[in-house]
């Protein structure tokens, strides 16, 4: 599931940034041009699972600086489009590999970000 089209609802689909088992997702864009992260997902019973239980997850966050928003979700049976913020940087494994082990308080500090949001 690969492929997507040039739009989704209101956002124009710009390129993929990865896949997996069961989704796919796409850079986009906003009419204003507000960059986001498309994640669609194909298949019928997973989607009715993340329709009741990640999105209500997402839902529930509150605004944080540590979490990814669930900006829109777009229902298109069997296809459930997930619009969140687009973070355009480095995933953690990328980071490690790039720049070498964290130390023990560079660890602590990553991971107190990490909790905060939790908590």
């Amino acid at each position: 599931m690969s492929e997507a089209p040039k739009k989704i609802g209101r956002y124009t689909v710009i390129q993929p940034l990865g896949s997996g088992a069961f989704a796919s997702v796409f850079l986009g864009s906003d009419p204003s041009g507000l960059l986001v992260a498309i994640k669609r997902i194909a298949k019928p019973n997973l989607w009715q699972l993340l329709s009741n239980n990640e999105v209500k997850m997402m839902k529930s966050y509150t605004r944080h600086p540590n979490l990814i928003e669930l900006i829109e979700k777009l229902e298109d049976f069997p296809v459930l489009n997930l619009v969140m913020n687009y973070v355009g940087k480095d995933n953690l494994l990328t980071y490690v590999n790039r720049e070498g082990p964290f130390n023990e308080p560079a660890a602590r500090k990553k991971k107190k970000k990490k909790y905060s949001a939790l908590i």
